[in-house]
């Protein structure tokens, strides 16, 4: 019987987890204006390769 609540616990635990809303996520002015600077910029990463053959 233990084991059952225990379980009922954690079910609810994680259940519960679904309804939490994280704060809308925005852009810093600042990362924005320095992206609009380098947006002419080219970026190299180089070679790519993969590790399966």
């Amino acid at each position: 019987m233990k084991y059952k609540s225990s379980l009922g616990l954690i079910a609810a635990l994680f259940l519960s987890a679904c309804t939490i809303q994280v704060p809308p996520y925005s852009a810093d002015i600042s990362n924005v204006s320095k992206l609009k600077e380098e947006s002419n910029t080219p970026v190299s990463v180089g070679k790519i390769e993969s590790e399966k053959n």
